[in-house]
């Protein structure tokens, strides 16, 4: 079962032109990628998994809570799998 809050959290950041929107909108494509069928649960999890590897390393290396919402939204998806 989703928790829709997490879907609800990541459409309210995808306006604007920030890197978490940017971050928000990556997480709910490949979200609605794995709900209609599109990706398999271990796609899905890679996926999740690499989009925060590379934004924490790259883009998130100086933001510790853009980093720390990142990473609790990753497992939070995970964790719905």
């Amino acid at each position: 079962m989703w928790d829709y809050d997490i879907i609800k959290e990541l459409k309210a950041k995808m306006d604007g032109d920030t890197i978490e929107s940017k971050i928000a909108t990556e997480l709910h494509d490949v979200t609605e990628q794995y709900q209609d069928g599109i990706l398999t649960a271990e796609e899905y999890k890679e996926l999740l998994i690499d989009i925060e590897k590379i934004n924490i390393s790259n883009e998130l290396a100086n933001d510790e809570i853009t980093s720390r919402w990142l990473t609790n939204t990753v497992k939070l998806l995970i964790s719905v799998i």
